[in-house]
């Protein structure tokens, strides 16, 4: 698949919201269409471009030159279109949010208008009543999409024609093992535990939850100088620093501290 993210300077949230929603003469495939909301309420345009309005003036940092929001499209090639239906969009919707960010505010619509199925989604400049922004940068655009997919080849190896080779290479697969993976559209081990890692640590909320969920996933903790470092499967050893989740793991162990901390506080 092919993600494109572009910055808007200037609040156009209704001309954007218009621009992506159904045209009239789609609507009578209505197998083929769903207009996805996070963070939004109501089924007015007018409403929506109230709440993302609303939401804007939470910014923190104000300046010239500000992302007040982004149009965001995710495309597939043209010859895995007779593989892709409403659900397998909708469900990509859902992980896309999921990784770019929870705390965002989106509307998604799906287009089949044309012969490259693609996804447009309209997202806020500022993460919901935070006023943090929701920018990525280069490392985090280019994690984005090697995430999106490694989902892709895992749960839709269908969609031969629509893997991308993205140029990061530290964070992407040996060439050997990409052309593999082209050719069977099938994820390698690597990317399977990769993705397990991950799913666990979007789960666990402390470190004992986050073993405790690896092991049933049949995947044993491995320590190096009494610090947790990866996991085994078989007898195999994935370290989180190779397969690009460390930094996960690391978040999970920094909020249960500071969680300790606090607690000692209020004692």
């Amino acid at each position: 698949m092919i993600i494109k993210i572009k910055a808007i300077k200037s609040p156009d949230f209704e001309r954007l919201i218009r621009y992506i929603l159904p045209k009239r003469h789609h609507r009578s495939k209505r197998d083929a269409m769903f207009i996805f909301k996070h963070n939004l309420k109501g089924n007015r345009v007018e409403d929506w471009v109230q709440q993302f309005e609303e939401n804007e003036a939470f910014r923190i940092h104000k300046r010239t030159g500000n992302t007040i929001l982004s149009h965001e499209i995710i495309s597939f090639n043209a010859e895995d279109s007779l593989y892709i239906d409403v659900e397998m969009m909708r469900d990509f919707t859902k992980k896309y949010i999921e990784y770019r960010g929870l705390r965002g505010m989106y509307i998604a619509v799906p287009h089949f208008d044309t012969d490259n199925f693609h996804i447009h989604l309209c997202c806020s400049g500022v993460k919901y009543r935070t006023g943090k922004a929701m920018r990525l940068s280069r490392k985090e655009f280019q994690d984005l999409k090697i995430r999106m997919q490694e989902y892709q080849m895992q749960k839709y190896p269908q969609l031969q024609h629509s893997i991308v080779r993205h140029g990061r290479k530290k964070a992407h697969q040996k060439d050997r093992e990409y052309q593999t993976q082209k050719r069977s559209g099938q994820a390698s081990k690597r990317m399977q535990i990769k993705e397990q890692v991950r799913e666990v640590s979007l789960c666990a909320d402390s470190s004992e939850q986050f073993i405790n969920l690896l092991e049933n996933q049949d995947l044993k903790p491995y320590y190096r100088g009494g610090k947790l470092t990866g996991v085994l499967s078989g007898k195999r050893k994935y370290r989180f620093k190779t397969l690009g989740v460390r930094d996960e793991i690391e978040r999970i162990f920094e909020r249960e501290k500071r969680r300790n901390i606090e607690q000692e506080i209020d004692r």
